[in-house]
């Protein structure tokens, strides 16, 4: 993947109060487009935008000014969970989707005038991973080199419900990348103080975690959080017996997101930055 050209566009589900020029909606006024009203000129002494017309049918006789609301910036953050279960390597591995991913998200977001942030959580908070907020030109390039070379630690994410004190208090851009093999407490855990934020759940799967590609044969099923392994004799009837499992998880995760009001953007197998497009624009 060439990481210098792919992006993705994206849009919030609200106004932006940044007072940052950018090009999200916004309810700071400004020399924006997008006409909010009009304002005495006393209070918005301007007179480049005077509006006679409206002045002169004003019944308390105020000289009246156009107001406009601003297009403005916002943070994209992408909170990471790099846990075991992320370095999984099928069709695609799991954290190359990861890296991919963000080298997209912080070129968008440098290409749309807004700042870019990332956080990595496994059982701690990855402090040598983070990447404070900036509007610089390239700012996800060291971050991608180490998430490819990154070599996952055992357990599962829980420094995901830590996440609160590493992004902004400004309501911000977030997702939320895993794969989501989560207990349904610890996602509730991570996303509640997040909800001021507009927040996207990114789940990565792959089709070859319950279709390993043979009918019949001996295969070998190995858990990337336990690191345990075993041997099954695989054919038709586990296919469609562990198909149905990862089916119902994710239904499952479908239905808590929705009760959490949240719609998840799913990638099965590799990024692709026009599937992240359609997802805010489709």
């Amino acid at each position: 993947m060439d990481e210098s050209s792919v992006e993705f566009h994206y849009r919030l589900p609200w106004k932006s109060s940044s007072r940052l020029v950018g090009q999200h909606a916004s309810r700071a006024g400004g020399a924006g487009y997008e006409f909010r009203g009009h304002a005495r000129f006393l209070d918005v002494p301007d007179g480049r935008r005077l509006d006679l017309r409206a002045s002169l049918r004003d019944p308390n006789e105020a000289l009246l000014v156009r107001v406009f609301d601003q297009r403005s910036a916002v943070t994209v953050m992408v909170v990471a969970d790099v846990s075991a279960s992320m370095a999984y390597a099928g069709s695609h591995r799991r954290l190359d989707v990861l890296a991919d991913f963000t080298a997209a998200c912080a070129r968008s977001a440098w290409r749309a005038g807004d700042r870019f942030g990332f956080v990595a959580c496994d059982h701690r908070v990855r402090g040598d991973l983070y990447q404070p907020p900036n509007r610089v030109a390239g700012a996800g390039n060291s971050l991608v080199s180490a998430l490819r070379s990154l070599n996952a630690t055992p357990g599962a994410p829980t420094a995901l419900c830590d996440v609160i004190a590493w992004v902004p208090n400004r309501p911000a851009l977030i997702f939320l990348v895993s794969d989501f093999f989560l207990p349904p407490a610890l996602i509730r855990r991570t996303l509640a103080p997040l909800i001021r934020h507009a927040i996207v759940p990114v789940v990565l799967e792959d089709r070859s975690e319950w279709d390993p590609g043979q009918r019949f044969g001996l295969v070998r099923l190995r858990d990337p959080e336990s690191g345990d392994t075993q041997t099954l004799f695989w054919r038709p009837a586990l296919r469609r017996r562990l198909q149905r499992a990862f089916d119902t998880r994710r239904a499952q995760t479908a239905k808590l997101f929705r009760h959490l009001g949240l719609k998840p953007l799913w990638i099965r197998g590799g990024f692709d930055a026009d599937h992240v497009t359609r997802y805010f624009h489709g």
